[in-house]
Protein backbone atom coordinates (compact mmCIF):
# COMPACT_ATOMS: atom_id res chain seq x y z
CA UNK A 1 0.00 0.00 0.00
CA UNK A 2 1.42 3.43 -0.92
CA UNK A 3 0.55 7.10 -0.42
CA UNK A 4 -2.08 7.03 -3.19
CA UNK A 5 -4.30 5.46 -0.52
CA UNK A 6 -4.55 8.95 1.00
CA UNK A 7 -6.06 10.46 -2.14
CA UNK A 8 -9.58 9.39 -1.18
CA UNK A 9 -11.76 12.14 0.28
CA UNK A 10 -12.28 10.22 3.53
CA UNK A 11 -8.54 9.70 3.99
CA UNK A 12 -7.93 13.41 3.43
CA UNK A 13 -10.06 13.94 6.54
CA UNK A 14 -8.73 11.00 8.53
CA UNK A 15 -5.01 11.17 7.72
CA UNK A 16 -4.31 13.67 10.51
CA UNK A 17 -5.76 11.45 13.22
CA UNK A 18 -2.97 10.32 15.55
CA UNK A 19 -4.25 6.76 15.97
CA UNK A 20 -2.82 5.11 12.83
CA UNK A 21 -0.51 2.11 12.84
CA UNK A 22 0.00 -1.14 10.90
CA UNK A 23 -1.38 -4.58 11.69
CA UNK A 24 -0.10 -8.10 11.20
CA UNK A 25 -1.70 -10.96 9.25
CA UNK A 26 -3.94 -11.68 12.25
CA UNK A 27 -5.14 -8.06 12.29
CA UNK A 28 -3.26 -7.32 15.52
CA UNK A 29 -2.32 -3.59 15.64
CA UNK A 30 1.43 -3.09 16.09
CA UNK A 31 3.12 -0.57 18.39
CA UNK A 32 4.82 1.81 15.92
CA UNK A 33 7.40 3.08 18.42
CA UNK A 34 8.51 -0.43 19.35
CA UNK A 35 8.60 -1.48 15.69
CA UNK A 36 10.52 1.48 14.28
CA UNK A 37 12.88 2.33 17.13
CA UNK A 38 13.45 -1.01 18.87
CA UNK A 39 12.74 -3.45 16.06
CA UNK A 40 10.19 -5.29 18.18
CA UNK A 41 6.80 -6.43 16.93
CA UNK A 42 4.43 -6.05 19.87
CA UNK A 43 0.76 -5.28 20.31
CA UNK A 44 -0.37 -1.67 20.34
CA UNK A 45 -2.00 -0.09 23.41
CA UNK A 46 -3.81 3.04 22.25
CA UNK A 47 -3.36 4.65 25.67
CA UNK A 48 0.45 4.61 25.39
CA UNK A 49 1.75 7.80 23.75
CA UNK A 50 3.52 7.43 20.39
CA UNK A 51 2.43 3.83 19.93
CA UNK A 52 0.52 5.27 16.98
CA UNK A 53 0.98 8.30 14.70
CA UNK A 54 -0.72 10.18 11.89
CA UNK A 55 -0.86 8.66 8.42
CA UNK A 56 1.74 10.91 6.81
CA UNK A 57 4.25 10.12 9.58
CA UNK A 58 3.57 6.40 9.15
CA UNK A 59 4.28 6.45 5.40
CA UNK A 60 7.40 8.58 5.97
CA UNK A 61 8.79 6.04 8.47
CA UNK A 62 8.28 3.20 6.00
CA UNK A 63 9.74 5.18 3.10
CA UNK A 64 12.93 5.73 5.11
CA UNK A 65 13.51 1.98 5.26
CA UNK A 66 12.45 1.42 1.65
CA UNK A 67 9.20 -0.40 2.25
CA UNK A 68 5.45 0.17 1.93
CA UNK A 69 3.20 -0.76 4.86
CA UNK A 70 1.40 -4.10 4.20
CA UNK A 71 -1.86 -2.75 5.54
CA UNK A 72 -3.00 -0.04 7.94
CA UNK A 73 -4.97 0.04 11.16
CA UNK A 74 -6.81 2.96 12.72
CA UNK A 75 -8.33 3.12 16.17
CA UNK A 76 -11.60 4.90 15.46
CA UNK A 77 -13.39 6.29 18.51
CA UNK A 78 -16.49 8.07 17.32
CA UNK A 79 -16.27 10.57 20.18
CA UNK A 80 -12.90 11.77 18.87
CA UNK A 81 -12.96 11.22 15.11
CA UNK A 82 -16.70 11.58 14.33
CA UNK A 83 -16.78 8.38 12.24
CA UNK A 84 -18.29 4.92 12.75
CA UNK A 85 -17.78 1.75 10.69
CA UNK A 86 -20.36 -0.74 9.45
CA UNK A 87 -18.52 -4.07 9.42
CA UNK A 88 -20.32 -6.57 7.18
CA UNK A 89 -19.29 -10.16 7.87
CA UNK A 90 -18.77 -12.83 5.15
CA UNK A 91 -21.80 -14.79 6.43
CA UNK A 92 -24.15 -11.82 5.92
CA UNK A 93 -26.95 -12.82 3.47
CA UNK A 94 -26.28 -11.50 -0.04
CA UNK A 95 -29.61 -9.68 -0.22
CA UNK A 96 -28.87 -7.72 2.95
CA UNK A 97 -25.30 -7.08 1.82
CA UNK A 98 -26.58 -5.64 -1.45
CA UNK A 99 -28.89 -3.33 0.50
CA UNK A 100 -26.01 -2.08 2.64
CA UNK A 101 -23.98 -1.32 -0.49
CA UNK A 102 -26.71 1.10 -1.50
CA UNK A 103 -26.06 3.20 1.62
CA UNK A 104 -24.19 6.52 1.08
CA UNK A 105 -20.98 5.58 2.90
CA UNK A 106 -18.06 8.01 2.97
CA UNK A 107 -15.66 5.15 2.20
CA UNK A 108 -15.94 1.42 1.55
CA UNK A 109 -13.45 -1.42 1.01
CA UNK A 110 -13.10 -5.18 1.18
CA UNK A 111 -11.60 -6.78 4.28
CA UNK A 112 -8.33 -8.73 4.42
CA UNK A 113 -10.14 -11.99 3.57
CA UNK A 114 -11.80 -10.31 0.58
CA UNK A 115 -15.15 -11.64 1.82
CA UNK A 116 -16.10 -8.95 4.34
CA UNK A 117 -16.81 -5.26 3.80
CA UNK A 118 -16.05 -2.13 5.83
CA UNK A 119 -18.15 0.99 5.25
CA UNK A 120 -17.33 4.30 6.95
CA UNK A 121 -20.07 6.78 7.91
CA UNK A 122 -20.28 10.02 9.85
CA UNK A 123 -21.59 9.56 13.39
CA UNK A 124 -25.37 8.94 13.17
CA UNK A 125 -27.39 12.04 14.03
CA UNK A 126 -29.59 9.91 16.31
CA UNK A 127 -26.78 8.47 18.45
CA UNK A 128 -27.70 10.60 21.47
CA UNK A 129 -31.10 8.90 21.53
CA UNK A 130 -29.38 5.70 22.70
CA UNK A 131 -27.28 6.36 25.84
CA UNK A 132 -26.67 2.61 26.28
CA UNK A 133 -24.18 2.66 23.38
CA UNK A 134 -22.04 5.57 24.61
CA UNK A 135 -19.30 3.46 26.22
CA UNK A 136 -19.52 0.43 23.93
CA UNK A 137 -16.80 -0.44 21.46
CA UNK A 138 -19.32 -1.93 19.03
CA UNK A 139 -22.95 -2.99 18.62
CA UNK A 140 -23.59 -6.31 16.89
CA UNK A 141 -26.42 -8.02 15.02
CA UNK A 142 -27.79 -10.96 17.04
CA UNK A 143 -26.78 -13.41 14.28
CA UNK A 144 -23.40 -11.71 13.87
CA UNK A 145 -24.10 -10.79 10.26
CA UNK A 146 -22.81 -7.27 10.79
CA UNK A 147 -21.77 -4.84 13.49
CA UNK A 148 -21.22 -1.13 13.87
CA UNK A 149 -17.84 -0.20 15.32
CA UNK A 150 -17.94 2.77 17.70
CA UNK A 151 -14.52 2.68 19.38
CA UNK A 152 -12.51 -0.08 17.80
CA UNK A 153 -9.48 -0.97 15.68
CA UNK A 154 -10.22 -1.09 11.94
CA UNK A 155 -7.78 -2.67 9.49
CA UNK A 156 -7.59 -0.93 6.11
CA UNK A 157 -6.54 -2.92 3.03
CA UNK A 158 -6.92 -0.20 0.38
CA UNK A 159 -9.08 -2.60 -1.67
CA UNK A 160 -11.68 0.10 -2.24
CA UNK A 161 -15.25 -0.40 -3.42
CA UNK A 162 -16.81 2.21 -5.68
CA UNK A 163 -20.34 2.81 -4.44
CA UNK A 164 -23.41 4.03 -6.33
CA UNK A 165 -25.70 5.00 -3.42
CA UNK A 166 -29.42 4.61 -3.98
CA UNK A 167 -30.58 5.20 -0.41
CA UNK A 168 -30.27 8.22 1.87
CA UNK A 169 -28.34 8.41 5.13
CA UNK A 170 -31.63 7.76 6.95
CA UNK A 171 -31.37 4.12 5.87
CA UNK A 172 -28.06 3.68 7.71
CA UNK A 173 -29.37 5.55 10.75
CA UNK A 174 -32.36 3.18 10.87
CA UNK A 175 -29.94 0.23 10.84
CA UNK A 176 -27.98 1.86 13.65
CA UNK A 177 -31.18 2.46 15.65
CA UNK A 178 -32.25 -1.19 15.25
CA UNK A 179 -28.98 -2.39 16.78
CA UNK A 180 -28.84 0.36 19.41
CA UNK A 181 -32.31 -0.49 20.74
CA UNK A 182 -31.08 -3.99 21.61
CA UNK A 183 -28.23 -2.76 23.78
CA UNK A 184 -28.35 -2.80 27.56
CA UNK A 185 -26.38 -0.71 29.99
CA UNK A 186 -23.53 -2.72 31.45
CA UNK A 187 -20.56 -2.20 33.71
CA UNK A 188 -17.35 -2.67 31.73
CA UNK A 189 -14.35 -3.51 33.88
CA UNK A 190 -12.08 -2.20 31.16
CA UNK A 191 -13.83 1.17 30.95
CA UNK A 192 -13.74 3.13 34.19
CA UNK A 193 -16.05 6.13 34.17
CA UNK A 194 -15.03 9.02 36.39
CA UNK A 195 -17.97 10.98 37.78
CA UNK A 196 -16.03 14.24 37.82
CA UNK A 197 -12.62 15.72 37.07
CA UNK A 198 -10.60 17.18 39.93
CA UNK A 199 -7.59 19.41 39.32
CA UNK A 200 -6.85 20.42 42.92
CA UNK A 201 -5.81 18.24 45.85
CA UNK A 202 -5.45 20.93 48.53
CA UNK A 203 -8.60 19.79 50.36
CA UNK A 204 -7.60 16.12 50.65
CA UNK A 205 -6.65 14.63 54.04
CA UNK A 206 -2.94 13.86 54.52
CA UNK A 207 -2.11 15.31 51.11
CA UNK A 208 1.12 16.98 52.22
CA UNK A 209 2.44 13.70 53.66
CA UNK A 210 1.36 11.73 50.58
CA UNK A 211 3.08 14.20 48.23
CA UNK A 212 6.20 14.13 50.39
CA UNK A 213 6.40 10.34 50.22
CA UNK A 214 5.68 10.13 46.49
CA UNK A 215 8.22 12.81 45.56
CA UNK A 216 10.83 11.77 48.13
CA UNK A 217 11.93 8.19 48.75
CA UNK A 218 9.46 6.86 46.16
CA UNK A 219 10.41 9.28 43.36
CA UNK A 220 10.68 8.02 39.79
CA UNK A 221 14.26 7.03 39.01
CA UNK A 222 14.13 6.70 35.21
CA UNK A 223 14.97 9.58 32.88
CA UNK A 224 13.79 10.54 29.42
CA UNK A 225 16.93 8.90 28.01
CA UNK A 226 15.49 5.54 29.08
CA UNK A 227 12.68 6.25 26.59
CA UNK A 228 14.92 7.28 23.67
CA UNK A 229 14.03 10.93 24.21
CA UNK A 230 10.26 10.33 24.00
CA UNK A 231 8.70 12.80 26.46
CA UNK A 232 5.22 11.28 26.32
CA UNK A 233 6.36 7.76 27.14
CA UNK A 234 8.52 9.08 29.95
CA UNK A 235 5.50 10.91 31.37
CA UNK A 236 3.29 7.82 31.10
CA UNK A 237 5.94 5.71 32.82
CA UNK A 238 6.26 8.30 35.58
CA UNK A 239 2.48 8.40 36.08
CA UNK A 240 2.25 4.59 36.25
CA UNK A 241 5.08 4.43 38.77
CA UNK A 242 3.46 6.97 41.07
CA UNK A 243 0.03 5.37 40.77
CA UNK A 244 1.47 2.03 41.91
CA UNK A 245 3.07 3.73 44.90
CA UNK A 246 -0.05 5.74 45.66
CA UNK A 247 -2.15 2.56 45.68
CA UNK A 248 0.10 1.08 48.34
CA UNK A 249 0.16 4.29 50.38
CA UNK A 250 -3.58 4.86 50.61
CA UNK A 251 -4.06 1.28 51.80
CA UNK A 252 -1.72 1.80 54.75
CA UNK A 253 -3.84 1.92 57.91
CA UNK A 254 -2.60 5.37 58.97
CA UNK A 255 -4.02 6.85 55.75
CA UNK A 256 -6.93 4.49 55.26
CA UNK A 257 -8.53 5.27 58.63
CA UNK A 258 -8.86 8.96 57.76
CA UNK A 259 -10.25 8.82 54.24
CA UNK A 260 -11.18 6.59 51.30
CA UNK A 261 -9.67 8.14 48.19
CA UNK A 262 -11.98 8.08 45.16
CA UNK A 263 -10.75 7.40 41.63
CA UNK A 264 -11.06 11.12 40.86
CA UNK A 265 -8.97 11.99 43.91
CA UNK A 266 -6.30 9.43 43.02
CA UNK A 267 -6.06 10.85 39.50
CA UNK A 268 -5.84 14.38 40.91
CA UNK A 269 -2.97 13.33 43.20
CA UNK A 270 -1.07 11.79 40.29
CA UNK A 271 -1.70 14.98 38.30
CA UNK A 272 -0.27 17.08 41.16
CA UNK A 273 2.82 14.85 41.33
CA UNK A 274 3.38 15.07 37.56
CA UNK A 275 3.12 18.87 37.59
CA UNK A 276 5.64 19.01 40.41
CA UNK A 277 8.08 16.46 39.01
CA UNK A 278 8.03 16.73 35.20
CA UNK A 279 9.68 19.67 33.36
CA UNK A 280 7.09 21.86 31.66
CA UNK A 281 6.63 21.69 27.90
CA UNK A 282 4.09 23.04 25.41
CA UNK A 283 2.15 19.79 25.14
CA UNK A 284 1.06 20.10 28.76
CA UNK A 285 -1.31 22.85 27.62
CA UNK A 286 -2.91 20.57 25.00
CA UNK A 287 -6.35 19.16 25.79
CA UNK A 288 -7.23 15.47 25.45
CA UNK A 289 -10.84 14.43 26.12
CA UNK A 290 -11.45 17.79 27.77
CA UNK A 291 -8.48 17.54 30.16
CA UNK A 292 -4.96 18.98 30.20
CA UNK A 293 -2.45 16.43 28.89
CA UNK A 294 -0.97 15.45 32.26
CA UNK A 295 -4.42 15.10 33.87
CA UNK A 296 -5.47 12.90 30.94
CA UNK A 297 -2.42 10.67 31.57
CA UNK A 298 -3.31 10.51 35.27
CA UNK A 299 -6.86 9.42 34.44
CA UNK A 300 -5.53 6.79 32.02
CA UNK A 301 -3.20 5.11 34.51
CA UNK A 302 -5.83 5.08 37.27
CA UNK A 303 -8.48 3.71 34.90
CA UNK A 304 -6.19 1.01 33.53
CA UNK A 305 -4.92 0.10 36.99
CA UNK A 306 -8.41 -0.35 38.42
CA UNK A 307 -9.57 -2.27 35.35
CA UNK A 308 -6.61 -4.63 35.73
CA UNK A 309 -7.50 -5.28 39.38
CA UNK A 310 -11.07 -6.14 38.38
CA UNK A 311 -10.12 -8.82 35.86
Amino acid sequence: MDRSFMNHQFLQKAKNLEEWTVSDKNKMPIDMFELMYRGRRSGCDIAIPHSTCNLDELFTMYERIGYCPPNLALHMDYQDCNFVVLDIEPNCPDELKETFLKYPAIYAERSMSGKGIHMVFSVPSNIDDFPAVINKSKIQHHKKWYEIMLAHWITFTGNQIVLTPELGIEAFEETFAELAKQQKERDDANKINFTQTLESVDHLPNIERIMELLLGPNAYKKTIDDFYGDDSRFEMGCASHHFNNLTRLINVSSFKKDHTYSLEEQAAIIYAVLKEYIPKRDKHEAMRKGMPWLLYIAHEVVSRGVASDNK
